[in-house]
């Protein structure tokens, strides 16, 4: 059992460190939109643009390991194993 609480905690605080990351990007989504809309950025000054995108796209592969990780460190291959042959 103290396996499965530290597992739970580890998820609990990955998802907390997740959603922190998420609303500072909705902060800096907010503060681009606000600096376009008032025509802060053209052709030539757009660099925060540019990093807000690719703070996004970092989220966004944080994301996809984190998911890939948790699935394959909790979910019971087992019964695919047997199933396929692999064991």
């Amino acid at each position: 059992r103290p396996t499965e609480n530290r597992l739970e905690g580890l998820f609990f605080v990955l998802i907390l460190l997740h959603a922190l990351h998420f609303v500072a990007g909705m902060v800096a989504l907010t503060v681009i939109t606000r600096r376009g809309l008032a025509g802060r950025y053209d052709h030539e000054y757009h660099a925060g643009v540019k990093l807000c995108a690719r703070y996004w796209v970092f989220l966004d592969v944080v994301w996809l390991v984190l998911f890939g990780t948790l699935l394959a460190t909790t979910f019971d291959w087992s019964p695919l194993i047997g199933r396929f042959g692999l064991a």
